[in-house]
């Protein structure tokens, strides 16, 4: 390959990982959310949030701006793929302003333009939220809608600072809700990736901490710690307040809401354990648990490129619960006093055990490999929408027995 062509591919690639997990960060970026009501219906569940509940990675009805490389069915995973042909990840990476792409719940880059979620031909079937809808008892559905965006981000939802997507949380009323955010753009971070180890497609912020001299940063957040880059990010970009922000309206605004944690998962692309992308394809790297090196802080401890993202992981879950535990004090206390809404809020944890045992490089894996190892596959999802189904039942009694019922 000649230098100007492997120029132009890498400029190509820049920022690919870090805006498909971290996502688009301009909130000041405006996009349509004028369209798409709420129902406001005891008897429905809007879905919202990153491309966790997006479900990035097998498309949707796609067709919004700048799709024209974008050509899969409903349902159908985009590309093994960097650069080359329809469907790559560089075509499906988001733009600014976020329109969906790529991702389960799209609708031509308006997902809440899309209406409730009806069992016929055609319709997604990918993303745990609909998972759930085709799960449900026959007999006494509730309304299911997604409108979750890939790529976005608490700031980009919080509609006291002016998010972009903050209009749109304002429909969510007299409901319930269930939504990812708080990952992005935290984990994106410590992503990267160099093509032939020249050039660079994607450098976190973070990613050089984990591992320097040869030795792997501590599970910790001293100074050297892994954890000391992520919690400077977090709070640099206010990641608490926005999502404080966010739980604040939904319970102002009559919901019951449900927050999901994050499923546990190690893309090959974490830190600068092994940043060199493989031209076969994004799918294509090395088992997390078989890179590790001496502890900066004791040479006679191993530590993994796995032990590290669980750690990066388990503080983001850690946070974004401790979070929910905070708005229902608030709630009680100062947010809305004698109205008894802390029960209108809960969090919910996936089996990390389970996702643990399930990573991209098992053999049933639980992740979708087209992107690095970042998001759920559809057993991946599967096991999301059983979380929501038991978190739904012990905390609002819905969708209890064996055919989820309301």
């Amino acid at each position: 390959m000649k230098i100007a062509r492997k120029f132009a591919l890498s400029l190509a690639l820049i920022a690919i990982l870090t805006q498909c997990s971290g996502g688009a960060t301009n909130s000041s970026s405006t996009t349509s959310t004028t369209q798409g009501i709420s129902r406001d219906s005891a008897n429905s569940v809007i879905f919202f949030g990153d491309s966790v509940t997006a479900g990035f990675g097998f498309c949707g009805n796609e067709g919004g701006a700048d799709s024209s490389n974008i050509s899969c069915s409903t349902n159908a995973s985009f590309a093994n793929n960097w650069v080359l042909g329809n469907n790559s990840l560089k075509s499906c990476q988001p733009v600014i302003p976020s329109n969906d792409r790529c991702s389960n719940n799209n609708f031509k880059g308006s997902p809440w333009d899309a209406g409730p979620w009806r069992d016929e031909p055609g319709a997604p079937k990918i993303a745990f939220s609909y998972q759930i809808a085709k799960m449900q008892d026959s007999k006494s559905p509730v309304s299911i809608v997604n409108w979750a965006m890939t790529g976005s981000t608490p700031a980009q939802w919080d509609p006291l600072t002016g998010g972009v997507f903050g209009p749109q949380l304002q429909k969510i009323t007299n409901t319930t809700a269930v939504l990812t955010l708080g990952a992005n753009p935290i984990l994106s971070s410590y992503l990267k990736i160099t093509g032939f180890g020249v050039y660079t497609i994607a450098n976190g912020v973070c990613a050089e901490t984990a591992l320097v001299k040869g030795a792997a940063a501590p599970l910790d957040n001293s100074e050297l710690g892994i954890l000391h880059c992520a919690n400077q990010q977090w709070e640099a970009i206010e990641q608490s307040q926005h999502l404080l922000n966010i739980y604040k309206t939904l319970l102002q605004n009559g919901n019951r809401v449900l927050v999901l944690g994050y499923p546990q998962g190690c893309p090959w692309s974490f830190g600068n354990w092994q940043p060199i992308a493989n031209p076969i394809g994004p799918a294509s790297g090395k088992p997390c648990t078989s890179n590790s090196a001496p502890s900066s802080a004791d040479k006679t401890k191993s530590i993994s490129q796995f032990d590290q993202a669980v750690t990066i992981g388990t503080d983001t879950n850690n946070r974004i619960k401790q979070l929910v535990s905070e708005s229902q004090q608030q709630a009680d206390q100062k947010w809305f006093p004698g109205k008894n809404l802390s029960a209108n809020i809960h969090f919910v944890l996936p089996d990390q055990m389970l996702f643990s045992d399930h990573q991209a490089w098992s053999s049933d894996s639980w992740f979708f490999k087209n992107d690095t190892w970042v998001h759920p596959n559809e057993s991946g999802h599967r096991q999301l929408a059983l979380t929501v189904i038991k978190g739904m039942c012990e905390n609002y009694k819905h969708w209890c027995g064996d055919k989820p019922v309301w």
